[in-house]
């Protein structure tokens, strides 16, 4: 027993097993692989990686899809994973399906959780208060709430670590902490999601100037200040190189996408934290359901970190910090205006007036800094609390009372004025989706756990008297209470009630490698007619066929034009096989008239005006013509067709630079059809038509990539030996 006794001290004794042990308990569906993850996660980033893993696999650099939407450049995609060494690693060494999507979204997480351990320490508080405050990180809102979005998880794992390599930086100015700054950097840009990164590189650069300040005015250290900024710069320098490969391929693709430009501001306001939302600090299970109340989606608007650190951040109000740890904070909460979008004018003022801050949706996204900055800011004193638990334990309870009153309010109001079916809700069961539960139930349900787990914490903390029995019943208070929260949640934005088993069965009927696509009509290719199980969105990546669908927001310019003003020529277009030919020529002009008309057919190619005059008399439709792929990769098409008279062959794939065209070895300029895909011209008889995707710029910044991922990851790892030695 004994012996027992002292392994599982050993076990707990270790932060890193607690984090992976709460991460396991936190997403047990999902990390058990129980269940599969749900949402965004099987319509857009498991196909997207998919495709990645595929391309990989067979010595393709991912460059272009042809199957999304006519063909989209996914290299330039910042979403798809398509330079992110860890979904290289997994795509290329195992591939991806429900298995090794689910195993990367928990390894972030786990991930995420010692990152913000590491970043506690470093602000030289305790182990116990890191543990406590990673535990409430990897379990809050944000985690819990954006399960779904696998970019934005990516880009909460790597932000810790990045401004702890900044304060790293700042107390040593040397080459070893500026390699690891732009490492982690680089981690975030290849795989986050990029708005993360634009409000990080504006906190960043407040750290920047307010460290260059103190150095020289309150330290008198102009060469410490000096070399701050130089190192900082050179981390910088590093990470574009690193980077180059994502960078250069999202600025070479701006101008050919609607949303290059920017979003609307309607849709940069979409899904705020909206001031009733803010019931999630307490009762996160309430924003399951009713979204029409809370004007939001539960994925943007959970800002829970846990009681705990909640009643530690009002104690945290009224005692004094270090600066950095109060720039921390007063960030979160400018953030936390910022995320609530329509409801005051901070978020708008940002979209007008600072760069990079109206390229992306969601006011939600911010809430991200405000928890990061308010446990950070709670932490500290938790800290104070370890050292002199008496000194505090008057305010704790007087807030641990008063948020106990106010929970307390929330289910005695559902159970006195709102009709509850909970004999149903019981029977239901918890830890899972219930469909017919409704916002009231939750909230009642939910406010009497939370009321037991406040009064529990005033057990504890008026009780409790030896140090180390404290320490050890708010750490295990911290686990029980976020993860019980976390597995009330997760129902509704994790994971869905179908195993990976039965997901995984669906998987086997996918094709291996790039075979050739069907020779059929391009519009028997719908995601409804090959849904199975949960797949329902962007199946003609699973099984490898061009359509027009494409669950993305990777949109051109021509397809927008096609879907939103003429969607009867882009319909009668897809009557059509992949690869046709045609003799039937309009000039483009006239596009909105033939349109209106009704005068095109399936055949129909609008092109330029002096395009159309050149060879609308050359062209002649006989019977027997035939087109068809002979073979076929996603970035090299070859087509064997066999006319009578001269015709247009026209290629279902969205025309971008990078596209070239040879008929029979000779090199022809693509032509521009029907607004967005790709024609050429081939003479009578048999021709082989070769279509080639090449991107020189990419090309080359991929190798600058590869060259300095290879020479500063072997440079840190050689300093990092040598500082072990």
């Amino acid at each position: 027993m004994q012996e027992i006794k002292k392994h599982i001290q050993n076990v707990f004794s270790n932060p890193y097993i607690v984090l992976l042990l709460v991460t396991v308990a936190g997403y047990w569906s999902v990390a058990s692989f129980q269940y599969c993850v749900k949402y965004d996660m099987i319509d857009c980033y498991l196909p997207w990686r998919y495709f990645v893993g595929e391309s990989l696999q067979q010595h393709l650099l991912p460059l272009w899809n042809p199957y999304s939407a006519f063909g989209q450049p996914i290299h330039a995609d910042p979403q798809s994973g398509c330079w992110y060494p860890f979904a290289w690693i997994i795509g290329y060494c195992f591939g991806y399906n429900i298995y090794s999507i689910a195993f990367e979204f928990i390894l972030h997480i786990f991930i995420a959780g010692v990152g913000f351990y590491q970043l506690i320490g470093k602000l030289k508080m305790q182990k116990s208060v890191a543990l406590i405050a990673a535990i409430s990180y990897i379990l809050s809102g944000f985690f819990i709430g954006n399960s779904q979005h696998l970019t934005y998880i990516i880009s909460g794992t790597w932000i810790p670590f990045i401004i702890g390599a900044f304060i790293d930086l700042y107390h040593q100015k040397n080459f070893y902490n500026s390699l690891k700054l732009a490492l982690f950097a680089f981690l975030l840009v290849t795989g986050g999601y990029p708005a993360f990164s634009f409000i990080l590189l504006y906190f960043t650069a407040l750290l920047l100037l307010g460290g260059i300040y103190v150095l020289i005015k309150e330290k008198k250290d102009n060469k410490g200040a000096l070399r701050f900024f130089l190192f900082t710069v050179l981390s910088g320098v590093m990470a574009l190189l690193m980077s180059c490969i994502t960078i250069i391929s999202v600025y070479g693709v701006l101008p050919y996408l609607s949303r290059g430009a920017g979003v609307d501001l309607a849709s940069a306001q979409l899904f705020p934290v909206s001031p009733r939302a803010f019931i999630s600090l307490i009762l996160p299970y309430a924003l399951a359901k009713n979204k029409a109340y809370f004007d939001t989606d539960i994925s943007m608007a959970d800002i829970y970190m846990g009681l705990l650190m909640l009643v530690f951040f009002f104690v945290s109000l009224t005692i004094k910090h270090k600066r950095f740890i109060w720039v921390l904070m007063v960030f979160g909460a400018g953030s936390l205006l910022a995320a609530m979008g329509k409801y005051l004018p901070v978020r708008e003022w940002l979209y007008h007036n600072i760069p990079l801050m109206n390229l992306f949706r969601f006011p939600g996204l911010f809430r991200y800094f405000t928890i990061l900055g308010f446990l950070v800011f709670a932490s500290d004193a938790l800290q104070c609390f370890f050292q002199q638990p008496e000194k505090y334990k008057s305010k704790i309870k007087y807030i641990s009372f008063t948020l106990l009153g106010i929970i307390i309010i929330f289910p005695v109001y559902q159970l006195c004025f709102y009709t509850m079916d909970l004999p149903y809700f019981l029977k239901s069961g918890f830890f899972r989706e219930i469909n017919y539960s409704t916002i009231h139930e939750h909230i009642f349900s939910q406010g009497i756990i939370q009321a037991i787990f406040i009064i529990t914490l005033i057990f504890i903390i008026t009780r409790l008297k030896k140090p180390a029995v404290l320490l050890s019943a708010i750490l295990l208070f911290t686990i029980a209470e976020t993860v019980v929260c976390a597995r009330l949640v997760t129902p509704y934005t994790t994971h869905a009630y179908i195993t990976t088993k039965e997901v995984s069965e669906v998987e086997k009927t996918f094709p291996n490698q790039f075979p050739i696509p069907a020779n059929h009509s391009v519009s028997k290719n719908t995601d409804q007619s090959k849904s199975k199980a949960i797949f329902w969105k962007n199946m003609n990546i699973f099984y490898k066929q061009i359509g027009k669908e494409g669950f993305t927001p990777f949109r051109f310019y021509g397809y927008e034009m096609l879907t939103d003003s003429f969607p009867r020529l882009l319909d009668s277009i897809t009557q059509n096989i992949p690869v046709y030919l045609s003799s039937d020529l309009k000039p483009l002009s006239s596009l909105k008239n033939q349109y209106n008309s009704g005068n095109f057919s399936s055949k129909t190619l609008f092109i330029l005006d002096s395009l159309c005059i050149k060879y609308s008399d050359t062209l002649k439709q006989t019977l027997n013509d035939s087109a068809y792929f002979s073979s076929f990769s996603p970035e090299k098409m070859i087509i064997t067709a066999q006319t009578s008279e001269p015709q247009m062959l026209t290629l279902l794939q969205s025309n971008f630079n990078g596209w070239k065209a040879t008929v029979n070895n000779k090199s022809v300029p693509i032509i521009t059809s029907n607004l967005l895909f790709m024609s050429v011209p081939i003479s009578a008889g048999r021709n082989i038509v070769e279509f080639q995707f090449e991107v020189k710029p990419v090309e080359v910044a991929f190798l600058i990539s590869l060259i300095s991922i290879f020479l500063f990851t072997t440079l840190f790892i050689i300093l990092k030996l040598k500082r072990w030695a």
